[in-house]
Formats: C-alpha cells, structure tokens, sequence
C-alpha cells in the first residue's frame, strides 16, 4: 500500500539527442512547459537549495527590508495538486518532479492500494508512520498519488451515493491534524525556512473531486492543470515512446503527431507500443521463413501430424489464427493513429 523511495543523482541516462535530461526526469515529459516551470518553483528549486534559501530568509530578516518579490519567491506552498484528465500525465509528471529533486526524500502512497486496507487502525498507523519518515528525512516530498479515490469530494453530492462514513472522518481528520501539525511545530507560516522542507504533491481528476478542506491555504493551496496534449507537445511525446526504436527513414513525426489529434499522453504511449509489437511479429515471421532450413518445416508438419492426426486440420486452423491476430493488430494500431 505505500513505498519510499529516497531520490539520487545516480540515475541512468539517455544519449539520445531527441530527449535530454536525466531519465525520468524534465526531459521525458512531452509539452507542459509551464506546468514544469511551476513545480520547478513550488516544489524542485526550494527542496534542492534549501540552505541558500534559509540563509537568504535569514538576512532578509535582519535587515527588514525584503522586497515584495523576493518575499513572494521564499514563499513556497505546502502542497500541490496536479489535476486533469485521465492519459494526461499527472503521475509522471509528479515522478519526474521527485527525481529531479535529488536532495529530497520521498515519500509515495497510491491512493486505491491505500484505500485496500481493510482496517482504518492499520490506515492510520501507516499515515503516522509517513509522516514520522517524512520529519526525520527531510527535505521529503510526500507523494500522494490519486488523492480523490482517498479523501474525494461528496460535500455536494445530491443522492448522498457515498457518503462519508464515520471511519472516512476519522481518516480525514487524522490526515489534516498532521499536515496542520507541519506547520504548527515549526512556528506557523508555509515558507521553507519554516515548514522544515516538506512538501505534498497530489494528483487529482480535477479540483472539485477532492474534499475542500484539502485545499486550504497550508494544505493543498497551488493547483496545477494538464491540458489535452498540442501538435508540438503531441510530435515531442512520439519522439520521447520512439527515442530507442529503429525508425524508418520514411516515418515522419510531425505527420503522426496531427494524426493523433485529440488524444491523451497515455493513447499515444498505446499507439507506440502497439506499433513497436506489430513490427516485432512481422520481423519474426520474415525471419523464420528466410533462416529456418526447409527440412525443418518438414519435420514441423510431421510432428503436428502425429499429434493431431489431421495435419491438414491442423495447419488451417493454424493459419487463420495467425491471419486472424495480424488483422486484429493492423485494425486496433490503425484505429489509434486516425483522428477521433
């Protein structure tokens, strides 16, 4: 239900010139230059430069004459919430945020494995013991991946379907009492001198599915969303599924990238993988019929006759299985690559 993963630095590397970066990382998230920017600020720069930052804070002090920028800029929120349809790349975007903060600790939950538990002792055990790890680690980031399935948003839900039971409150209450109590021991505040360099990342479907008191100011008080991929951000995405395939010289990505039009990161990721599975059982049929000596085929006949005692029977059956699953990879690639 939970696993920790401390971040490092020493993370293989592509040599590719399509993507750059460290693996996993910036570089392997097609698009959503400004979504980057803002975790950059909110999340990768306060974490990774935590000493310069407490300096910094501590001199503006002194000298009480801090700037409303820079003010602002030693401000970082508690946690951040990524939100947006399903395929858009709120996991991995969150993932490349953590490996890029080497310096931080962190922390990951999957809100359905977590929800799994039976018990709510067992729940609340795990969640004290988090955020224990969370304190003795830091900088740490705690990741909580699809935090709308753990504490999601009935509050306007008319047929009242799902309401919150009395073990869900206890649940909730016990996690906001120690995300409130971050801040409490440590003065009060959101800045990263203060929060001792703690920091919630969330993913969501969208604002309103999560409860509303996640969302108050020291909580889950930045949202950042994820749009439908663009042409641009659609052709860097194909480059990044294709950077260790063998292409054709004739296969152009700009070309598939608007045949793809309106589809998420995840359908064109399908689309790759699809098409790298088509072309590997195409290759291996061509393989075994240039490479395999003729006597072996022979002798591949006489063995499914024995067993089966209609070889005829056999190799018909066996071939419209073939003709069968090949048509079936060629209609379900090409229904992925033609626009919605």
């Amino acid at each position: 239900s939970r696993s920790k993963q401390p971040r490092s630095s020493s993370q293989p590397t592509t040599t590719a010139t399509t993507v750059q970066g460290q693996w996993g990382g910036w570089g392997w998230i097609g698009g959503y230059k400004n979504q980057i920017k803002q975790l950059q600020e909110a999340v990768s720069f306060p974490l990774n430069n935590q000493y310069e930052m407490n300096i910094l804070a501590t001199l503006l002090t002194n000298k009480r004459t801090p700037t409303k920028s820079l003010a602002t800029a030693l401000t970082t929120p508690r946690g951040v919430l990524v939100h947006g349809a399903g395929g858009t790349g709120k996991t991995a975007i969150c993932k490349a945020c953590c490996i890029e903060t080497p310096h931080a600790f962190t922390f990951f939950m999957c809100g359905p494995e977590f929800m799994a538990i039976t018990t709510l002792n067992e729940k609340i055990t795990i969640l004290q013991q988090a955020f224990d790890e969370l304190r003795s680690n830091q900088p740490s980031i705690m990741f909580l991946d699809q935090i709308d399935i753990m504490f999601p948003n009935n509050t306007n839900n008319k047929t009242q379907q799902h309401p919150y039971g009395a073990d869900q409150k206890q649940l909730l209450f016990t996690f906001l009492s120690l995300v409130d109590s971050l801040s409490s021991s440590n003065g009060g505040g959101s800045s990263s001198s203060s929060s001792g360099g703690i920091v919630f990342l969330g993913t969501a479907m969208s604002v309103s599915s999560v409860h509303p008191l996640l969302l108050q100011s020291g909580r889950f008080e930045r949202h950042i969303g994820l749009h439908l991929p663009r042409q641009e951000e659609r052709q860097h995405i194909l480059a990044i599924h294709t950077n260790r395939f063998n292409l054709s010289k004739d296969v152009c990505l700009s070309s598939l990238s608007s045949q793809v039009h309106g589809r998420t990161a995840g359908d064109i990721a399908v689309v790759c993988q699809n098409a790298a599975l088509h072309s590997a059982a195409k290759i291996h049929n061509q393989l075994l019929r240039t490479t395999l000596p003729p006597h072996h085929n022979e002798n591949n006949d006489n063995h499914h006759h024995d067993d089966c005692g209609n070889h005829d029977h056999c190799k018909n059956v066996t071939a419209a299985g073939t003709s069968s699953s090949s048509s079936s990879a060629d209609h379900h690639t090409g229904g992925l690559l033609s626009p919605p």
